[in-house]
């Protein structure tokens, strides 16, 4: 009995629980359903009862959050901008940052209150006040929002802070003139300690001041560091930002060979005078980056980087693993666009921007665009992840177009078989006609890879079958194959022209047959043969085959009249003799028959042919009009990505301008043209690199800091990454190329005390207290195993307040500028608490 009781009473407060959810949701419900008429709640909005009031500015937010147009309550909301009642003025204020662009004159009736609330107690309703009074859009209140801005960018509170650099973007579009004084309030915000403030000006720096980069020098390793605490959109607009920074103000990495034991060495990876290296700065062309750093290995190659784009990079790598999608892609971006194949790798960007493939079509529709931008160049860094990328029953077409298309991208000669294994499954056993033409296409992309041989003899069986996709798109990709070597493959063509008797699908046919009058010239035993065929049956093929046969007929003879032609233009000696002999005849008689086709295309072409043929001064040029070469269609997708290259010149008298489109490999990752394929309004390539030869543009100086730590003391090793890195800086001090001043602050540890004896502690206190000099002093090799530094200062015996005179005094005449206020106070709290522990 006494067990059950217990186990009583814990049901019952659990059956309470629910019955109180269950109510409360109830109740929510019936709220949301039983909303009031606009004329009560306008009655309501007018007593003189606040918690009529209250219940009517509550029944507006309800209108507003069911998506209802509550414009018809803006004068009644409006009076009630002055109330006593702080629930009321923020219903107001939320009512009035929506609907106080719909009647700006209206609002303005409401400014004085508005101003009187920035100086509000509480911080909510001052940063209500301040996105209020940024929200009306009437010019001539700017300067008051000007000063409204100014004021609350100095607040106690982080929220009112960040509601100013949100009001920043709204005043400098409303007003361009006060541009100087907001730029001025945004530097201070960026250097704010709170994220969210930082990340609310760094978006507004990105929207309203595109191209005021000197506000990111001073704050540049401060935002670095800051990154993984920043709100989501703001690392979104901080990584675009540092992109382009990083582009303007830094150098590139470069390449250097070493050899295979020096691998393992972490300082290998960032050390060296980048000076005497091949720089990867220039990665256009995708062939020679693709060629060049692909192929090399993380045994062959070390990489020497500016310690400004390193801390990029490593403060960037957290967000790879963020929940955010677009934060992860214009991740990807930094290492994309900033660094080469093998920084793509060693960061392990690839992974993380994979897996974005399991969430909803949507995102990975944009993850797969941006894969394909990124596998062109990155190819060895997707390569282990190719499996990913097969194809699952439930696919739309879009996703399988792009997934196929990726796939083509990552092949190599190591997994060339399995990729072209998994092409024909696809082209084999889909029910989409749409995705087997897009399998035999990318079967055809991989050729280059894989085994021609193989390859062709499989799209050559595949011309038998019964699947009209499939034949199609099969004699499709033979044709694009033979056309790129014609000279390669006549035997190719004499075996297309065998399979004729055997193909039953009407395109196939076409196909075949405009196959063998362009081989004309070449193969001249195989055409006359196929066009003897197939004029006994043409008055039962189709329309568009009898099209073809007209246009064979009209080859052969046009090429039949060049062998034979004499010296003599108007001397034309036929070979009585021999398989040639026919060919009059059969064009004649070709001819005869298409005369009186029933499709007017086919007899127009019919009439055209025999006149330009059968006469002796239009020979010419129907050998123009036949014979003409055909360029062969760009089939590779890396050539189409990388688009054209030629340029439009039309000169004038004064000028030249040379116009040139913008390939798809130079989109920016994430933009929106990088989803349409091509520049949209308003694009803008990413910036060129500072190359070798040239300054940068600015001094690597403007972006030292002011170290919190004490120069004397050592620096702190809180991780491999950060003594690496000091250990980088400490080898380029003789480089002035990415600046020797370059030190980051390095937080400091916390505080810890060590274990020891009563009578160690007390012989420590005894001996500062004997202690007479006031300089601080630092050992290095006191340090403890685990890595605790233990620092020892001398003090005066006077009290706290002449100490910290003499500290100051000390610090003003030594010039040490970098001692940290903090660690002093910790310091002094030590000493009190010991100097407590020894009264007692």
């Amino acid at each position: 009995m006494a067990d059950s009781l217990p186990k009583l009473g814990v049901m019952l407060q659990s059956a309470r629980e629910l019955t109180l959810e269950a109510a409360n949701a109830v109740s929510a419900k019936l709220m949301n359903e039983n909303l009031s008429k606009p004329a009560d709640i306008i009655k309501a909005l007018n007593s003189l009862s606040n918690r009529e009031k209250l219940s009517g500015l509550k029944q507006v937010i309800a209108h507003m959050s069911r998506g209802y147009d509550a414009v018809e309550f803006f004068p009644s909301v409006i009076k009630n901008v002055a109330s006593s009642s702080l629930e009321i003025r923020t219903l107001v204020y939320i009512y009035l940052v929506r609907y106080a662009d719909h009647d700006p004159d209206l609002a303005l009736l409401s400014i004085n209150a508005i101003q009187k609330s920035l100086s509000d107690k509480n911080a909510v309703i001052r940063s209500l006040a301040m996105r209020v009074i940024s929200s009306i859009r009437v010019p001539s209140i700017v300067q008051i929002v000007c000063l409204g801005i100014k004021k609350s960018s100095t607040d106690l509170s982080p929220l009112v802070r960040r509601a100013a650099a949100v009001a920043i973007h709204k005043c400098n579009e409303l007003d361009h003139s006060n541009s100087e004084m907001l730029l001025e309030v945004l530097q201070k915000l960026l250097g704010d300690s709170n994220p969210e403030v930082v990340s609310s000006a760094l978006i507004t720096l990105s929207q309203s001041f595109t191209d005021r980069f000197d506000l990111l020098h001073p704050v540049y390793r401060r935002t670095c560091r800051m990154l993984p605490k920043l709100n989501e959109w703001g690392q979104i607009a901080a990584l675009e930002l540092l992109v382009k920074y990083a582009r303007l103000f830094l150098r590139p990495g470069s390449l250097r060979p070493v050899k295979k034991e020096q691998t393992d060495d972490l300082e290998a990876f960032i050390g060296g005078d980048t000076q005497q290296y091949e720089s990867f700065d220039d990665e256009d062309d995708f062939e020679e980056n693709n060629e060049s750093h692909d192929h090399v290995s993380s045994n062959s190659v070390s990489i020497s980087i500016d310690p400004d784009l390193e801390l990029l990079f490593i403060s960037t790598r957290p967000l790879l693993y963020s929940r955010n999608s677009a934060v992860i892609i214009n991740a990807a971006q930094v290492y994309h666009h900033l660094g080469n194949s093998k920084v793509f790798e060693d960061y392990q960007v690839a992974g993380p921007v994979v897996q974005l493939l399991r969430s909803d079509i949507s995102l990975q529709y944009l993850a797969l665009i941006n894969i394909k931008a990124m596998a062109l160049t990155r190819r060895d860094a997707f390569a282990p992840f190719v499996k990913h990328f097969f194809l699952f029953p439930d696919d739309i077409f879009l996703i399988s177009k792009l997934k196929l298309e990726v796939l083509t991208l990552l092949c190599t000669k190591d997994n060339a078989q399995t990729i072209v294994s998994e092409l024909k499954y696809y082209a084999l056993t889909s029910n989409n006609d749409n995705i087997i033409v897009e399998s035999v296409q990318a079967v055809g992309r991989c050729i280059d890879v894989a085994e021609n041989t193989s390859i062709l003899k499989w799209l050559l069986q595949k011309v038998k079958s019964s699947n009209p996709a499939l034949v199609s798109e099969s004699l499709n990709v033979v044709r694009f194959i033979v056309l790129k070597d014609p000279n390669s493959h006549i035997k190719t063509v004499a075996r297309l022209a065998q399979l004729l008797d055997k193909v039953v699908v009407d395109s196939a046919k076409e196909t075949i047959i405009w196959l063998v009058g362009e081989f004309s010239g070449i193969a001249h035993e195989v055409a006359p043969d196929v066009l003897r065929k197939f004029a006994k049956t043409f008055a039962s093929e189709s329309a568009s085959v009898r099209y073809q046969i007209v246009l064979l007929a009209a080859k052969v003879f046009s090429y039949y009249l060049d062998r034979n032609k004499t010296d003599d233009p108007n001397d034309f000696a036929p070979i009585d003799n021999g398989p040639e002999s026919s060919i009059p005849k059969l064009f004649s008689y070709v001819m005869l028959l298409a005369k009186y086709d029933s499709n007017y295309d086919t007899r127009d072409r019919a009439r055209l042919f025999s006149t330009l043929l059968t006469s002796s001064a239009s020979t010419d040029l129907a050998t123009l009009l036949l014979q003409a070469p055909k360029p062969c269609p760009v089939t590779s997708l890396r050539e189409i990505m990388v688009g054209s290259k030629k340029k439009n010149v039309s000169s004038s008298s004064e000028s030249t301008v040379i116009t040139t489109t913008t390939p798809i490999v130079d989109l920016i990752l994430g933009s929106t043209s990088l989803v349409l394929g091509h520049p949209v309004d308003g694009f803008q390539r990413l910036p060129s690199w500072t190359t070798k030869d040239s300054p940068l543009r600015a001094d690597p100086k403007v972006r030292d800091e002011i170290v919190s730590r004490p120069t004397t003391q050592p620096v702190r090793s809180i991780s491999n990454i950060s003594s690496a890195a000091s250990a980088a800086r400490s080898r380029q001090s003789g480089a002035t190329a990415f600046g020797s001043n370059y030190n980051p602050p390095i937080p400091a540890a916390p505080k810890k005390f060590k274990e020891q004896t009563l009578d160690e502690f007390f012989a420590d206190v005894g001996e500062n207290e004997k202690e007479s000099s006031s300089e601080e002093e630092s050992s290095s090799e006191e340090e403890s195993s685990s890595g605790d530094d233990e620092e020892e200062e001398e003090d005066d015996n006077g009290d706290d307040e002449d100490d910290e005179e003499d500290e100051e005094s000390e610090e003003e005449e030594s010039g040490d500028e970098d001692s940290s206020e903090g660690e002093e106070s910790e310091e002094e709290d030590e000493r009190n608490e010991k100097a407590t522990l020894l009264t007692k």
